[in-house]
This record gives C-alpha cells, structure tokens and sequence, in this order.
C-alpha cells in the first residue's frame, strides 16, 4: 500500500497520479479559558512564527520555552507550541506537547487532530485513526477530522466505501471544502481498474466542483485531465486540462516562497503538490 500524504499533505499514489490535502485549520469548539496572560502567549508564539519564517530557529525555540513558562498549565499555550515544533520538523517534541495539552483538556478536539497527523507522519496509522476518532466523538462537525479519517483509511487498506464515506461527511458539513471534492474524485478515479463500481463520471463531476469552488487549484484540474483520459475519446481536452494544472502551477511558483512542512494556507499545498509533480 502506497501513502498518499505526509502529515496529510502530499505523495504520489501512482506514478503519474497524486493528491493533496488541507492542513486544516483547527477550529476549537469550546471555550478554553485563556489566563490573564493571553497577550502575552499571543505575543510570544506570533514572534516564534515570524522568527521561523526568517529561517531563526533557535530564537522562535528560545521565544517557545518563555511562552510554555508564562503559561504552564494553558493547554491551548502547548497546543500552539506543538503546532511550531511540528512545522520545525520535531515530531517527538511536537506530540509531547500536544499530549501535556490533551492531559489538560481532555476534550480539545484540535490536539487529538494534530496529534493524529504526526503520528500519520511517523507511520502510526493506527494511532492516527484512534485520535481522529476521539476528535470526531468531541467535535461531531468536524470536517478535516474527518477528510483525515479517510485518508488514513486508505493506508490501513480500508474499503474505497469506508474512505468515501467520511470524505462525503466531510463535504456534508463543508460543502466548500475543495480537498475533499478533490480527493473524492481521486478515489473514484484510481479504483477504476481494480473495483466495478469505480465511477470516473464521478470524478469529473468532483474535479468540476473544486474548480468551481477555486479556479486557481491546479490539482483539481489535473484530476480532471486524467479522468477524461481514463473515459477516452476526448484526448485534447485531457492534454488541455494537465496543461491548465502545468500553467497554474508556474504562475504559483512566481508568486510565493514555500516552506515544506510550515504552510497551513490552500496556495502552500498547492505549490507543494506542484513541485513533487514535477510541475516547474
């Protein structure tokens, strides 16, 4: 079985045919309680992020253990301070900090979901599916939770109807939820030669509604291109449909500096799904 995402952002799934995801933004459902010193901890972790940004590592590490001393028993404060290791590449550190935060709050749904995509990162498929599962049971409407769901699923072979049927719940409760239209149709498509009730139909109408949601989400139209070439007859339009994806993905790269494994917004995914394409 070939992984299809890494930390829920992309990899090749066949050799001409990948897919991406949304590095979700978490969206806490219950008050949380921030102390007195929520300036502060705010204050800290935006100077961590703009340090990183500026490839100042150890400083946004150094402006970390003075946000986690002001605020030690905040669990939003190590939720936000694994939310940075992860993005500098500490996985370990990353899930210590998101387990000191569920320890505090049982009931963070955000801390079970970026915990499960460490752990997805470091091939814990099981485990990743455990949080996703404890996050859905907190937080019902959780749309990425559940767009993640489904991507694990396909690591640990599960049916093409279990995968589909949490990326369906996920569009149910986000019908804008352009990843999930996304990966929708990629399932659809990549079964067509292994399950009878592969539906490529499906993935057109998929790729049509991301692209009707963002016209500039370039893998959306390079689905689109490999589905027409898998329904055949209508060879220039799928050339025509990859080369839109080509085009897309080079205005991208000329306006955007990418950091791999920092990005939360739809554009970082892109550029990211662009360059393991090979689309530069």
């Amino acid at each position: 079985m070939l992984r299809i995402l890494t930390g829920f952002c992309l990899v090749c799934l066949l050799p001409s045919f990948c897919a991406t995801s949304l590095l979700a933004k978490e969206q806490p459902t219950i008050d949380y309680s921030l102390p007195q010193s929520e300036l502060a901890r705010k204050n800290y972790i935006s100077l961590a992020n703009s340090k990183y940004a500026s490839g100042i590592i150890r400083n946004s590490i150094i402006d970390l253990a003075q946000n986690t001393t002001a605020n030690l028993k905040n669990a939003v404060t190590y939720f936000d301070q694994g939310n940075t290791k992860y993005k500098l590449g500490d996985k370990k550190g990353a899930i210590a900090d998101f387990d000191q935060a569920i320890s505090i709050n049982p009931k963070y749904a955000p801390a079970y979901y970026m915990r499960s995509k460490v752990k997805y990162n470091l091939e814990d498929n099981k485990g990743a599916i455990a949080d996703l599962n404890q996050a859905i049971s907190i937080n019902p409407k959780y749309a990425e939770a559940y767009f993640a769901r489904g991507v694990v699923k396909h690591s640990l072979e599960s049916s093409k109807a279990a995968i589909i049927a949490d990326l369906n719940q996920a569009i149910s409760i986000n019908p804008k939820y352009v990843q999930a239209y996304y990966m929708r149709g990629m399932f659809k498509l990549i079964s067509q030669s292994l399950d009878p009730d592969s539906d490529p139909n499906g993935a057109i109408a998929d790729s049509n509604q991301a692209i009707s949601i963002n016209p500039k989400y370039a893998p959306a139209y390079y689905l689109l291109g490999m589905a027409k070439h898998v329904l055949g007859g209508d060879e220039p339009a799928a050339k025509f449909e990859a080369r839109k994806a080509i085009e897309l993905c080079k205005q991208l790269k000329n306006t955007l500096s990418f950091k791999e494994g920092y990005g939360g917004s739809d554009s970082d995914e892109v550029n990211l799904w662009c360059s393991q394409m090979g689309f530069r």
